[in-house]
């Protein structure tokens, strides 16, 4: 009787662990990158990953932007969403690109210059140039967009509505702009300065919220998301515990609604969601969004956490149907605008 135990306890811990290898090669196994073509673009004025189709022409183009690290992450899922027949650009936008080490000062022209740099290449269609963002990198795409006709689309996952400060690495209480046009800071809501206990999750929602409830002076520092000039996918998770983004998804479409907008607008908000919300590999993200709920940042020196919210099981499902929606949004815009 022990040894038949035994047997089927073995057999049990055997058949869970080949579901567990098989759940992270599933998730973690390489893009096959085969008919892509890879450009580490390392110049002083931009640095960036141009992934594309290698035998396609006038390819719609992807800018990317990722979030407060500003760096050039995300690379497999890029590869994965290059492969649906889109030419992606990566930008660093951070100390890689002879910038600012920290998220404050950044000159939109850097960005500028990434738009005519894509104008080079002979095998893109810039008249179709979307923007991609995600987190803070989404509000700074819907502050582009606002910004430059030439962008056609914005697809902003987590997305702000305001332009928001450098709150967090300052020494001092005066806060410093994030972005800057024409040598000029771009006018930012004026928040509290970080003060937080390192032990502890950073929530950064106390900071966001009071902006939220205040209607009489926001207009200067809210993103002028009407001026975008093409359609809009916002994409947030009702759960997320780093920013309200599904709040603030909110107040840009009330914002869009009230000035006529005259293109599509998604608004898609996952009810379990959380702030982690890309994905274009073709996977379920079991072991991640069990594993991996927490990212971390080094802020004046100290180590902080962020805990990124939503439910195991509605960040799985988030992630999923954000890729589908996100793919039939753009593959609607792919002969272009109507």
């Amino acid at each position: 009787m022990i040894n038949k135990t035994l047997k089927w306890s073995a057999f049990a811990i055997s058949v869970v662990g080949l579901v567990g290898v098989v759940l992270v090669l599933q998730e973690f196994w390489p893009v096959d990158s085969t008919g892509l073509s890879i450009e580490h673009v390392r110049q002083k004025e931009l640095v960036a990953d141009f992934i594309y189709p290698s035998s396609n022409n006038a390819l719609p183009v992807i800018v990317f932007l990722g979030g407060s690290g500003g760096g050039l992450k995300y690379e497999e899922e890029l590869k994965a969403l290059a492969l649906n027949g889109y030419a992606v650009l990566s930008l660093a936008f951070f100390k890689e690109a002879g910038l600012p080490d920290k998220l404050e000062n950044i000159p939109l022209e850097y960005f500028e210059h990434a738009f005519e740099w894509l104008k080079t290449k002979r095998q893109l269609d810039t008249n179709r140039l979307f923007l991609m963002g995600v987190s803070r990198g989404a509000e700074l795409a819907l502050l582009l967009g606002s910004t430059y006709p030439l962008v056609k689309g914005v697809i902003a996952y987590a997305p702000g509505c305001f332009v928001l400060p450098n709150a967090t690495e300052i020494d001092e209480d005066t806060l410093v702009a994030s972005w800057t046009l024409n040598s000029r800071p771009v006018p930012f809501a004026h928040i509290q300065r970080f003060e937080e206990n390192s032990d502890a999750s950073i929530d950064y929602i106390k900071y966001i919220d009071p902006l939220l409830k205040g209607r009489n002076d926001e207009e200067e520092y809210v993103i002028k998301v009407e001026r975008i000039n093409g359609p809009i996918l916002l994409i947030s998770g009702a759960h997320d515990l780093v920013w309200p983004s599904a709040a603030m998804a909110n107040r840009i479409e009330e914002r869009l609604k009230q000035r006529g907008f005259q293109h599509e607008v998604n608004n898609i908000i996952f009810e379990n969601g959380g702030h982690d919300l890309l994905m274009f590999k073709r996977c379920y993200p079991v072991v991640s969004s069990i594993a991996f709920r927490k990212f971390s940042l080094t802020i004046r020196g100290r180590k902080y956490e962020f805990n990124l919210g939503g439910t195991a099981a509605g960040v799985i499902h988030s992630k999923v149907k954000s890729r589908e929606l996100t793919l039939q949004f753009i593959d609607k815009y792919r002969g272009g605008l109507n």
